[in-house]
């Protein structure tokens, strides 16, 4: 039975057409993986422009942070501690509704009678699964949270709110540079292929 790859050779392709198609599954390629096989190859790998808009962005909000007042400030490490506080308490009620329901089943699984010795495997097994879900649970997580969560002083959380800019500023930076390299190193794999397949 024919591969997504090798279906072309019972349509009549070249040895050309076939290590072109063969190709996508290397490093130069390996993101045209999921394309239609029908998608042409690129002689040129070009970077997306992702990584510049999040440059962009950073440098825009680095600025505009730098511009608040100290009221403004003050305001929005107020929202963001609401909107934490708003978020963990969500998450420990949903944790606690999700418990609910492991145990219930817990007592379903304990009840239920196996119809046979061999199934009795299958009981156990359902057991240690609820069992694993039931302590990893996290709403100890949350809770640690929640008892860590303190509003900052507007100066705290603009001097936070810089730093993760400024990180988010240097990944984007380094990211854009290594898709660049990759890029060039994609383009020059697919044109040394192509150069060296000679046409039928």
């Amino acid at each position: 039975m024919p591969t997504g790859y090798t279906i072309c050779i019972e349509e009549g392709a070249s040895f050309k057409e076939f290590a072109l198609r063969c190709a996508r599954a290397f490093g130069a390629c390996v993101t045209m993986r999921e394309d239609s096989m029908d998608t042409n190859i690129p002689n040129e790998f070009k970077p997306t422009d992702y990584h510049l808009k999040e440059i962009k962005k950073a440098e825009l909000e680095i600025k505009n942070l730098e511009r608040m007042s100290d009221n403004q400030a003050e305001k929005a490490a107020r929202i963001e501690f609401e909107n934490e506080l708003k978020r963990i308490t969500e998450r420990i009620e949903k944790e606690k509704e999700v418990k609910k329901k492991y145990e219930a089943m817990r007592k379903k699984v304990l009840s239920w009678e196996p119809p046979s010795f061999e199934h009795i495997a299958l009981k156990d097994f359902m057991l240690q699964q609820i069992d694993v879900c039931l302590e990893d649970s996290s709403s100890n997580y949350y809770e640690n949270e929640l008892r860590s969560l303190t509003l900052k002083s507007g100066e705290k959380w603009r001097k936070g709110e810089k730093e993760k800019l400024l990180n988010d500023l240097s990944y984007h930076i380094k990211e854009h540079q290594a898709e660049l390299e990759r890029c060039a190193s994609r383009t020059k794999w697919i044109r040394e292929l192509r150069k060296s397949l000679k046409d039928e």
